[in-house]
């Protein structure tokens, strides 16, 4: 509730006579495993070592010249559009966007200005359809990496990655539309495999385009660049707006340059100005004359097409009607590649409920992963458990052949690859973690651990109700000599000799 009043004063306090129009460009890292024209390779996380996946055409090193385009790249960014209701174009050419920046070596970006791979679209949003204007193809720049008071480093791991951009029309009206349009585009992206969308690793981010009109007044285009959080936008947005606006009131864009390009600071939640702008671009575009035209066959696109998966939206109203609950749907439809792994699970040959599958695939089967591989979205397509697997696991702890516990350490061993082909049925054979249910044998149990004369003396004082029991902190946890402490205060299991 403070959070909203603190909001609604920031809001209130703009003036409620003038005009917001917002335009956003997303940039999302396509799920590639090589870059999009060096062929070095895309995969790395944090703890990769820096400029340890460079190209030599990523470093721009003299004589060097792009290679044939990533194919991956292409039908992921095709999926994408499709995915957004764009109509994919089937010739789109390469421009060269020059900008200097020390994490960009070549000088420029290799993009589609002109020629874009797709246009049109929109993004559907509570209130509102968002138009979108282009989706395109280019290379990402390197990273900075600041780290006072040493200076600037860069790693060029990241450049060259690929890249698509989305582009809206200046639709958005408030700065709620403006984070809930990147949420959407970032679930529709993600839900059609394109990227994994995590902001927080910087595989998504927004620049956001602002401007303000107060009566026949308008201010210039303010471009605030690399947000890395849905509320950043939001806040971005809120900031801008409150400063636009007292600008224009106070007649201090009279002296203004121009068109911006700004940053923001989350700390602060105000924006600082990077450049002035000489006009609306300033980059010399140019035709890349490297790179021969994007030439998509009719037949190839009809393919990718086939291949594309439902809308989230569809996706969302069929897990729904079987019964899955909506957060799980919300964290399914945000993993690439989720929906279809919940598909494959209630079609394998173990019969699981769609509502137990879902909450067992987000909560155990993802905290897994994510536990093995750090949280990250787009774990479920590139890990050990295979869907059958994970519907067996639930399947054996839905009949109880296996205790939660067990569920947990052999999602794993197969997170980890450590299974070596065996299924989990195999692994509970092969190494004992089924539960003992076997009554005899857990009379054979009970009476070995009870030759223990200390455990003897706790277990009379507890038929007895002197004392409370706790289990010996020195057997693990797993072991099932704890089992006997399960057992009703009866205690028929046990000899009659206590």
């Amino acid at each position: 509730m403070r959070k909203l009043v603190r909001r609604l004063s920031s809001r209130h306090a703009v003036a409620d006579d003038h005009l917001l129009r917002v335009g956003i460009e997303v940039h999302a890292q396509l799920r590639s495993s090589a870059k999009l024209f060096s062929g070095a390779s895309a995969s790395f996380t944090d703890a990769t070592p820096p400029n340890a996946r460079v190209g030599a055409f990523d470093m721009a090193l003299p004589g060097t010249l792009p290679g044939a385009v990533n194919r991956r790249c292409v039908e992921l960014a095709v999926h994408g559009a499709l995915s957004l209701g764009c109509d994919v174009q089937p010739v789109s050419r390469w421009d060269r966007k020059h900008y200097s920046y020390g994490d960009l070596p070549l000088g420029f970006q290799v993009t589609q200005k002109d020629a874009p791979l797709a246009l049109g679209g929109s993004v559907r949003l509570a209130s509102k359809t968002v138009r979108l204007s282009r989706v395109q193809l280019e290379q990402d720049s390197g990273r900075s990496v600041l780290a006072p008071p040493s200076p600037t480093r860069v790693d060029l791991s990241r450049a060259g990655t690929g890249l698509v951009e989305v582009v809206s029309e200046p639709d958005i009206a408030t700065p709620e539309e403006a984070g809930e349009f990147v949420r959407a585009v970032q679930r529709i992206l993600c839900h059609a495999g394109a990227c994994e969308g995590s902001m927080e690793r910087g595989q998504l981010r927004a620049d956001v385009n602002i401007s303000v009109s107060v009566g026949a007044r308008c201010s210039p285009r303010v471009e605030v660049k690399n947000l890395n959080s849905v509320r950043g936008v939001v806040q971005c947005v809120e900031a801008e707006e409150r400063r636009l606006v007292r600008e224009l009131a106070s007649g201090e864009r009279k002296r203004a340059r121009g068109a911006e390009t700004r940053w923001f600071h989350p700390g602060t939640g105000e924006t600082g100005l990077l450049r002035r702008k000489e006009d609306g671009t300033d980059y010399r575009f140019l035709r890349e004359p490297d790179l021969p035209a994007l030439v998509l066959t009719h037949a190839y696109l009809e393919h990718l097409r086939g291949t594309v998966p439902e809308g989230p939206a569809a996706a969302s109203r069929r897990l729904l009607e079987a019964g899955v609950r909506a957060g799980d749907v919300e964290v399914l439809l945000g993993e690439p590649g989720g929906v279809g792994f919940l598909d494959a699970m209630l079609a394998a040959p173990a019969p699981v409920p769609p509502r137990r599958a879902a909450t067992f695939l987000c909560n155990e089967v993802l905290g897994a992963l994510r536990a093995e591989g750090g949280n990250a979205p787009g774990l479920a397509s590139r890990c050990g458990v295979a869907p059958e697997d994970a519907a067996e696991v639930l399947d054996l702890l839905v009949r109880g052949r296996v205790s939660a516990f067990t569920a947990k350490a052999l999602l794993a061993r197969l997170v980890a690859r450590d299974a070596r082909g065996a299924s989990p049925a195999e692994l509970i054979r092969q190494e004992g973690l089924g539960l003992l249910d076997d009554r005899e044998e857990l009379r054979g149990v009970v009476a070995a651990v009870l030759r223990d004369e200390a455990v003897r003396r706790d277990v009379r004082r507890y038929a007895e109700g002197t004392a409370k029991v706790r289990a010996n902190p020195r057997i693990a946890p797993h072991d099932t000599t704890c089992c006997f402490f399960a057992l009703p205060r009866s205690l028929s299991l046990l000899p009659h000799s206590l």
